[in-house]
């Protein structure tokens, strides 16, 4: 039920609802600060059919106690269990007060309807919990992700944060109807932060949860996973890593295999690969990498575990031109300036065609299922230096794109 009571459209407490003007003596406090429009009974009036009951607070009803209909009075509250002037019964009574009820003695009634006592405990309808199940995932260098558990007639949630040990909280509204996580962005690698929401009950703020308990998260900046070295030729070869959120740049570190200094090299993200030149043939090298999560450095990774690779030998190459390429692998034309090129496959071959730039940067692989043939297409290349490789076998051409 709808109280018909609503805010006089008054500025100063100068007269009473039913138009009677007050001398200066009798005014109420200035509207507003510590006396806002409703702090007094004289601020409201009753407006018909503006609300469900009458300026009694009451209205003929039929319930299954009296189902020819009776009088009643109501008490007025929002959804969220906040009072609603005029709360109980209206400035007077609908009909006549039985005496026994007024003046001296009065209030000593006996009622004998059935009655039901009150044991105190307050419908969960008026009470609001704090969400459960707090934790924070997705944890990057400057990000995270803040989860929660729903709760039961929540309109909306209130989330406060903060740099542990710091004073100054910063607080997210979160919206009736928004998911029940919070992705948060823009924070500080290395830093500890903690978190917690509570629930708002209500539209107007007015029932609230208490504040869950704290949860904790820090920052950190990934070590790069997912190392590999693909492809290695007599004097080069590729580095390759999984990216890592929020990476600004990735340090390499590398050396021959028993040598006592390292060669370093800074990769902008979000670069996942680096190719390497000038290495030796037949030899083992070793590599490792790690994250800047800041632009200066001030905030890095550790480093990932070594990973070894060995260049090939120039005897290797020598006979697979020798013995191998020219008679069983091979390409025509080559160099190419326009039609196609002819692959030429070892017969009773099921490998993997692989198509490098000259930079090691892979861009195609075809798988040879047997053929003994494979057509290359020349609108697909740039004029330019391409090494044409079978996977397993260790097979290499060269092909030259004019």
């Amino acid at each position: 039920m709808q109280s018909g009571y609503q805010y006089r459209s008054i500025t100063q407490r100068t007269s009473l609802p039913d138009g009677t003007n007050l001398s200066p003596p009798q005014y109420g406090p200035t509207i507003g600060g510590q006396y806002p429009l409703g702090s007094f009974a004289e601020d409201y009036e009753h407006v018909n059919a503006s609300g469900d009951l009458d300026e009694y607070n009451g209205r003929i009803c039929v319930t299954p106690e009296y189902p020819n209909g009776t009088y009643a009075y109501f008490v007025t509250i929002l959804a969220s269990g906040t009072s609603v002037y005029p709360h109980i019964i209206g400035p007077s009574y609908y009909g006549v007060v039985e005496t026994a009820n007024i003046g001296p003695g009065g209030g000593h009634v006996t009622i004998t309807e059935t009655t039901t006592v009150w044991d105190g405990t307050v419908p969960s309808r008026f009470t609001c919990e704090a969400p459960a199940n707090i934790s924070t995932t997705n944890v990057t260098a400057t990000s995270a992700t803040l989860n929660w558990d729903t709760v039961d007639g929540a309109h909306h949630y209130t989330i406060r944060g903060r740099v542990s040990g710091s004073s100054t909280w910063t607080t997210l509204n979160i919206p009736n109807g928004a998911p029940n996580f919070k992705n948060v962005f823009g924070l500080t690698t290395n830093l500890t932060y903690e978190w917690q929401i509570q629930a708002v009950c209500d539209a107007n703020d007015s029932l609230v949860s208490p504040r869950s308990a704290l949860d904790f998260f820090t920052l950190a900046c990934g070590i790069p996973t997912t190392l590999s070295t693909n492809p290695v030729t007599t004097n080069a070869a590729s580095l390759n890593w999984g990216q890592v959120a929020g990476a600004v740049a990735y340090e390499i570190k590398g050396r021959r295999v028993g040598a006592s200094n390292w060669t370093t090299l800074l990769v902008a993200a979000p670069s996942a690969n680096k190719n390497v030149f000038g290495l030796t043939p037949g030899t083992q090298y070793e590599w490792t990498i790690r994250t800047w999560c800041t632009s200066n450095g001030s905030a890095k990774s550790d480093f990932a575990n070594l990973t070894n690779f060995t260049t090939n030998t120039q005897e290797r190459l020598s006979e697979v031109e020798e013995d191998m390429v020219e008679e069983n692998f091979s390409l025509f034309p080559n160099p190419l300036s326009s039609g196609n090129v002819q692959v030429k496959l070892p017969t009773n071959l099921n490998d993997v065609l692989q198509v490098y730039t000259s930079t090691g940067q892979l861009i195609s692989e075809i798988p040879t299922a047997n053929q003994t043939q494979i057509v290359l297409v020349r609108e697909l290349f740039q004029a330019g230096l391409y090494i044409i490789r079978l996977k397993e076998q260790g097979l290499i051409e060269r092909l030259i794109i004019q």
